[in-house]
């Protein structure tokens, strides 16, 4: 339930909720974009499950849910291998400098404290044509990560900017996109670019499609 919503919040919807018999009472967490502690105070007394912070991504609503329902998430054997795979991502990336361009300036910084966490050096731009721009006079750059959906030039023309001037040939582009759609990725790539992020994206994503790209 999300918390701060018109007519009825996700706190009053608890109370009516967790209000009902036994056999028909939920288990209820509470969303919220605002400061868990200012939320937990909000509810105290109403018997919340718990509460997720926004942006909610799938691993922490899975391990959420897991915790509340009192399921034990399967461990995957090859979990060692992975976080060693990534702990050598990492260190095959520390050093290497990416442009991010991104007009949201809460989504350009999350992204930039995820790169910098992954020991990458940020260059930001907060349009396509602030891109074309660093590129020409800030490079070299070892890759881009584009958001699709921007003012004055987008993602797309950006990019087929890039590849008709050469204006930064084999260097990869990964568009950043909040939409999943098959039909994105189709346009993400026939506009030139090399892989795809949806939004929001996790270290361990961001780290292992870098990877593919920035070797």
């Amino acid at each position: 339930s999300d918390w701060k919503m018109p007519g009825m919040d996700g706190i009053t919807f608890a109370r009516h909720a967790l209000s009902m018999p036994p056999e028909q009472r939920p288990c209820v967490l509470l969303v919220t974009a605002f400061a868990r502690d200012e939320a937990m105070k909000a509810a105290e007394g109403v018997g919340l499950a718990g509460v997720l912070n926004k942006p909610v991504t799938p691993s922490t609503l899975l391990d959420t849910f897991s915790r509340v329902l009192g399921h034990t998430v399967p461990t995957d054997a090859s979990e060692p291998k992975t976080q060693a795979m990534l702990k050598q991502a990492q260190r095959q990336l520390a050093g290497a400098r990416v442009l991010l361009v991104e007009d949201q300036p809460l989504n350009q910084e999350l992204a930039c404290d995820l790169l910098e966490r992954a020991g990458l050096s940020v260059v930001t731009a907060a349009n396509g044509q602030e891109c074309l721009d660093k590129l020409r006079a800030d490079g070299p750059f070892d890759g881009v990560l584009m958001d699709c959906q921007m003012p004055v030039m987008d993602g797309y023309d950006a990019t087929r900017r890039i590849r008709a001037d050469h204006i930064a040939d084999g260097v990869p582009i990964v568009a950043l996109t909040a939409n999943a759609m098959v039909g994105d990725r189709e346009a993400c790539l026939a506009a030139g670019m090399d892989d795809f992020l949806s939004k929001p994206f996790q270290l361990k994503d961001l780290q292992a499609v870098i990877h593919r790209w920035c070797p």
